[in-house]
């Protein structure tokens, strides 16, 4: 497959490791990264009827966003991206229903995804990276406390801040990955049927994992 107009996705668990791995993966095959979870967080933080409601469902209530606030969303950030280019989309679709949404909107334009990469962690694994997880409050950029900082460092990419998400609390993952694993399953074997998905352990180290995932796009 041609590695200029690609669309890819990368699924997972809450601390899979997907965000990492699309952000590497758009630097090497010259992707546009669309990290849905940052879009909505930052459409959580206007104050509008629409930014209010988001950031009750994912910072109050630790729930996933409607679909049809996700599509109106979704739809408005895809269309600035210039048609051919290419694209991998991080941790969306999360529903059965987006999942059509997607599909359909890449049809209209002539395209379709190519890849679609699950990261398996188990439910513990998730527990113990989330609860370590630091976010920098400019770049966003998502590190681990007592590996890639210190608990009174700065962003290394940028300077900026580093906070805990309130959603990265034990008692909030749990509620999200009861939620996460009631929807996961409908997506996975429907992108099993299309013979697109490529399941991946994501537990292994981060360039282990990247490598198995390069190894399948460049196959």
């Amino acid at each position: 497959m041609s590695k200029s107009n690609i669309i890819l996705v990368v699924l997972g668990p809450q601390g899979s490791g997907k965000g990492t791995q699309a952000e590497m993966l758009a630097k090497k095959f010259n992707l546009t990264h669309i990290q849905t979870g940052n879009i909505f967080r930052e459409k959580a933080e206007e104050d509008t009827p629409l930014g209010r409601k988001i950031d009750r469902l994912i910072n109050k209530e630790g729930r996933l966003v409607p679909d049809e606030i996700v599509f109106q969303v979704w739809k408005e950030y895809v269309e600035k991206i210039p048609q051919g280019k290419g694209i991998i989309l991080d941790g969306n679709p999360r529903t059965l229903e987006q999942a059509k949404f997607i599909d359909n909107f890449f049809k209209e334009k002539g395209r379709e995804i190519n890849k679609v990469f699950y990261i398996g962690i188990s439910g513990e694994e998730t527990i113990k990276r989330l609860s370590v997880r630091r976010v920098c409050k400019d770049c966003k950029k998502s590190l681990r406390l007592g590996i890639d900082v210190e608990e009174s460092d700065k962003c290394p990419k940028c300077g900026g801040e580093l906070f805990q998400r309130e959603d990265d609390t034990p008692e909030r993952i749990k509620v999200r990955l009861d939620t996460y694993k009631e929807v996961i399953l409908p997506l996975v074997d429907y992108y099993k049927k299309q013979d697109k998905l490529v399941e991946i352990n994501g537990e292994q180290p981060i360039e282990k994992v990247f490598e198995d995932i390069v190894g399948c796009i460049e196959d």
